[in-house]
């Protein structure tokens, strides 16, 4: 029998390791960093964010071409490449 709502509140503390990049276009040392970032994780979860530039000279990828592109190139982290 359920007695209260607190009975059913677990906190419990958690980490989450994460990058930011610009990424435009990704080269095998944005790879490189990666692995390291999934390494320096370990168990706990990691999170990738690429910027939204794009469209000049210096950044000729749009960002969703971006995210695609990077998740084709680095599949074991696709995942954590956040849209």
């Amino acid at each position: 029998m359920i007695k209260n709502f607190s009975d059913f509140l677990v906190e419990e503390a958690r980490e989450v390791y994460f990058t930011f990049g610009r990424m435009n276009p990704p080269t095998i040392g944005h790879g490189k960093l990666l692995d390291v970032l999934s390494k320096k994780a370990g168990r706990n979860d990691y999170k990738v964010y690429l910027s939204q530039t794009g469209g000049k000279v210096k950044d000729p990828l749009q960002y969703t071409d971006k995210v695609k592109y990077a998740r084709k190139m680095f599949p074991k982290h696709a995942r954590n490449i956040i849209l």
